[in-house]
């Protein structure tokens, strides 16, 4: 079956956890294979854990300083796997970077978007989510396509995406540090489109949630998040199908709207709160 491109690590070591979140006819991806290092500084690393042994990693994008873009099932418990008590973001360039420098920001909340839906073995639409954090990241956000793809002509343009997954396919121990790729945008239906292959690279296990970025008026604009694979065998390198942001605009402007600029943004409402570890210092760490 094709799986989401989340991916899950032992805290400590980095190394790959059993439970992979698998979905529909593919796999969520994970770091981008065959990808370079990149800085991009609004991209940001999401990791999760259990208090215990298990971590779990997704990437997402600031379309505003304390607002990150990603994908339903990088915020949902079910498709996850388990209950987080922890949940932080970084910028920086990798998992080992931000843990010696102290370079993660709390997640104050985490929001699915209201139709999608966890169900196992199958393909969830609407696989869209927001991470509201408890304090801003210094960085400049990026835009979010706001109109139709179908008028842009991007079938066969260029675009790049961005992602903390795995950079070897079928090694979790690849994952955690932030890559950048050149992809060909293909196959654009009502609510997704896909980009990679075995001649270019893909996005892969981790780089879940991670954007897709294409030049639209002469502005990096992201297009889409990281979905799932298009292999029915969960084999990255067979392509990626990426969520169309432009059937999501309500839905993020919701929050996105209710963060001041360059300040602490206050989005209310329902949602999932990830992690709070209550201790009042805003790291997200017991």
């Amino acid at each position: 079956m094709s799986s989401r491109l989340s991916v899950c690590f032992l805290v400590a070591a980095l190394s790959a956890c059993t439970a992979q979140s698998q979905e529909g006819n593919g796999s969520s991806a994970a770091s981008v294979v065959g990808g370079q290092v990149a800085s991009d500084p609004a991209v940001v690393l999401i990791l999760v854990s259990d208090g215990g042994p298990k971590s779990h990693i997704c990437t997402g994008t600031l379309v505003a300083q304390d607002v990150v873009l990603t994908a339903g099932h990088c915020v949902d418990p079910a498709a996850i796997g388990f209950t987080p008590t922890e949940s932080k973001v970084t910028n920086m360039g990798s998992v080992a970077e931000a843990n010696k420098a102290g370079g993660f920001v709390a997640v104050r909340q985490a929001i699915a978007h209201p139709d999608y839906k966890y169900i196992k073995d199958t393909i969830s639409p609407n696989d869209i989510g927001i991470i509201l954090l408890a304090s801003t990241i210094n960085a400049e956000p990026v835009a979010f396509n706001r109109a139709p793809m179908e008028g842009l002509k991007l079938n066969g343009a260029g675009a790049r995406v961005v992602g903390y997954g795995k950079s070897v396919d079928g090694d979790n121990k690849s994952a955690g540090t932030k890559l950048a790729l050149n992809v060909t945008i293909s196959n654009i239906t009502a609510d997704s489109f896909s980009v990679g292959d075995a001649a270019s690279g893909a996005q892969c296990h981790g780089d879940s949630g991670g954007p897709s970025i294409a030049d639209i008026g002469g502005t990096p604009t992201i297009i889409g998040t990281s979905w799932r694979t298009v292999s029915t065998e969960n084999k990255c390198l067979e392509g990626n199908v990426n969520t169309r942001v432009d059937k999501y605009v309500a839905f993020i402007d919701q929050y996105v709207s209710a963060a001041p600029a360059g300040g602490s943004g206050g989005a209310g409402g329902g949602g999932r709160a990830l992690a709070d570890d209550g201790d009042g210092d805003g790291d997200g760490a017991n």
